[in-house]
């Protein structure tokens, strides 16, 4: 199976060093572990649709609600609701029900 990486532009400002990105580089050493091909979509330039079974979209908020939209559009799509911050229990209450 071949799966492209998606993630909001935001992530890769840290390289490596963010937990998003780590997160993102451990599951796809699982999935080459296994046999499945992975890449990550570029900003530059886009890919070739045929080329994959799934997208994964990583850290879907606002900031990489396009991303997911654009790559829904040509090929299913996972999605991975990470939440790289910590904020009040009150106030994630009030934020999930003002996105629903």
């Amino acid at each position: 199976m071949r799966v492209l990486f998606c993630n909001a532009p935001s992530v890769t400002l840290l390289g490596n060093c963010g937990g998003v990105r780590k997160l993102m580089l451990v599951y796809k050493e699982a999935l080459e572990a296994r046999g499945h091909d992975v890449d990550f979509l570029s900003a530059q330039e886009a890919p070739d649709w045929s080329d994959y079974d799934v997208g994964h979209l990583f850290m879907a908020n606002g900031d990489s609600f396009s991303v997911g939209v654009e790559v829904r559009r040509h090929i299913p799509l996972v999605v991975s609701p990470i939440i790289d911050k910590l904020f009040p229990r009150a106030l994630m209450r009030v934020n999930v029900l003002l996105d629903r």
